[in-house]
């Protein structure tokens, strides 16, 4: 939000600029349902650990396959997430009031102009949400 208010002082009066980070946020959310049904299941199976509230096999069973599910999901969306923040950056384009598209050359130049880089990866919140599942699973993987 910094670069995108930095970029409309700068920029000429009646533009409109608009930015999509759907991609990354998409992956996102699957990365976070994921860990947090991954997190659920732990603290049911912690509490039925210290309260016995069931002892049956089939519900150790049931914990068992639930977790390789949500183990797998999660895998699968870190996946596609660490590729996306890597590979893909944030879209940017430029509109005038009248609804013209502005040059992408100019856009370019005026992120060049306040230091502005667009790719996921550069930015280091990113890159920690991107990393930290990995270890995230790996301790998931030992469990």
């Amino acid at each position: 939000n910094h670069a995108k208010n930095l970029a409309l002082a700068i920029a000429p009066a009646r533009t409109r600029i608009n930015t999509s980070f759907q991609n990354i946020k998409i992956s996102g959310a699957f990365l976070l349902v994921g860990e947090g049904l991954l997190g659920l299941t732990s603290l049911f199976w912690i509490l039925n650990l210290f309260f016995s509230i069931s002892n049956s096999k089939s519900t150790h069973l049931a914990t068992i396959y639930l977790w390789s599910f949500e183990l797998v999901w999660t895998l699968a969306s870190a996946i596609a997430t660490l590729v996306i923040a890597r590979n893909r950056s944030v879209t940017v384009a430029a509109f005038l009031v009248t609804g013209a598209k502005i040059p992408d050359q100019v856009v370019r130049g005026i992120e060049n102009t306040i230091d502005y880089n667009p790719l996921y990866w550069s930015h280091i919140y990113v890159r920690t949400f991107s990393i930290i599942p990995w270890v995230l699973l790996i301790f998931a993987a030992i469990a």
